[in-house]
């Protein structure tokens, strides 16, 4: 308990890398349909780079489930307008599918009555209709909160592909494994905890037991930066840790292990640790961690901004307007809240996973009577077709004299 408390206070005080993701809410409900793949964006110099198959030269697909192949080299089988198509390389079954499911493909052109899906990092893959959870135009980095408050132990490395599919959570096991199958990563489980990166990586990954010491702690961070993780963890394991590193990390973990943490971490990141005295030497050789930086967060030093008696309002996109916000990724779980993602542009890891009743935003002030209101901007309903915002008082609910709608689209 205490080595989660000091984590806690660390990751505020250090600030991890980007701002520590929002933990989110939401197991099987409604059918829905995808949102029709982005258009083509101009780009700009803030925008995160598109990962995976090129935009121009992957194509999407949308099909009905008619056959699950299993074995060694699985597929499934899917009816589209000029027949069926086999799309290699997914295991329909693991992922929670059934016959019938609309499935959406979006990667190499059909050959020979064919899609090539054995790579994922050529090939998302989804539910076009009938999932819990919906992403839209999202990457892993930015939806790995929302997918965290499910399955609160995933560890996250390198660059992934921009998602717009759904996925149906099954079980805790299909629901990783479609996410990874939608942004083109692999999935490996050590000591409870899921690492999620290329499949290569995770092939050539071998943690190894480094410390001792087990506090649990809470982690939700989006790429953090490899030395602050270091003094992160050097807090939480009460030893030193010297050397040069470098990279960035993801983490949505709650309640594990520290040491199964920094175990993770160090494989992933190709970092060694020889023990010396109580102090640990690292050495790194592994690049994955370098090969992707998360775009810098939108919003700089805006904390700032947020008087004290509100820390309990979201500033992480405070310089946005909230009528520029778009919807990332959403959840409708049955028996749990709605959850969204908020963000700005292309994905970039500073988004906000918000639920109804969260504040978030810039205050705004209004005068009435002989009282200056600060106002903040509520989510006041989240629904499977848009968000509704109010700006209110947080101390009177009541008070909302503006509202806004946000569309998926």
């Amino acid at each position: 308990m205490r080595g989660a408390i000091a984590c806690a206070l660390l990751v505020l005080l250090i600030g991890c890398g980007k701002e520590p993701a929002s933990v989110a809410t939401p197991p099987p409900s409604a059918s829905s349909r995808v949102a029709p793949p982005p258009s083509a964006e101009v780009a700009s110099p803030d925008a995160a780079p598109v990962h995976g198959a090129n935009a121009n030269a992957s194509t999407w697909i949308t099909g009905r489930l008619v056959r699950l192949v299993a074995g060694k080299e699985p597929a499934v089988v899917i009816s589209v307008d000029a027949g069926e198509l086999s799309v290699r390389g997914v295991d329909g079954k693991v992922l929670g599918w059934a016959e019938g499911d609309e499935i959406r493909v979006d990667g190499p052109k059909p050959e020979n009555g064919s899609i090539d899906c054995t790579d994922p990092t050529q090939c998302s893959i989804g539910l076009a209709s009938g999932g819990d959870l919906i992403l839209r135009d999202v990457d892993a980095h930015s939806a790995l909160a929302l997918i965290g408050s499910l399955v609160p132990k995933l560890v996250l490395v390198g660059p992934s592909r921009r998602a717009s599919v759904e996925l149906r959570y099954a079980s805790e096991n299909a629901l990783i494994r479609a996410f990874a199958r939608a942004v083109g990563l692999g999935v490996k489980p050590y000591r409870g905890l899921i690492l999620l990166a290329r499949p290569k990586l995770l092939e050539a990954t071998r943690p190894v037991r480094i410390v001792q010491s087990n506090p649990k702690i809470d982690l939700s961070l989006v790429g953090a930066e490899l030395y602050k993780v270091n003094r992160l963890m050097a807090d939480v394991s009460k030893r030193r840790m010297n050397g040069i590193v470098d990279g960035q990390i993801s983490f949505a973990v709650r309640s594990v292990e520290s040491a199964d943490v920094i175990d993770a971490y160090f494989a992933l990141c190709g970092v060694s640790a020889k023990t010396i005295g109580n102090s640990l030497e690292l050495l790194q050789t592994g690049k994955a961690c370098s090969e992707y930086v998360v775009p810098e967060p939108r919003c700089m030093k805006q904390r700032a901004m947020i008087p004290p008696l509100q820390k309990s309002v979201i500033d992480r996109l405070s310089c946005v307007a909230p009528g520029e916000l778009r919807i990332l990724a959403s959840s409708f779980v049955k028996g749990l809240e709605p959850t969204v993602v908020l963000g700005s542009g292309a994905p970039r890891g500073d988004e906000m996973t918000l639920r109804k009743g969260d504040l978030f935003g810039a205050p705004e002030y209004r005068q009435r009577a002989d009282t200056k209101l600060e106002l903040y901007w509520r989510v006041s309903h989240i629904r499977r077709e848009s968000v509704e915002l109010e700006l209110s008082d947080p101390a009177e609910p009541s008070s909302e004299d503006k509202r806004l709608v946000i569309p998926f689209r």
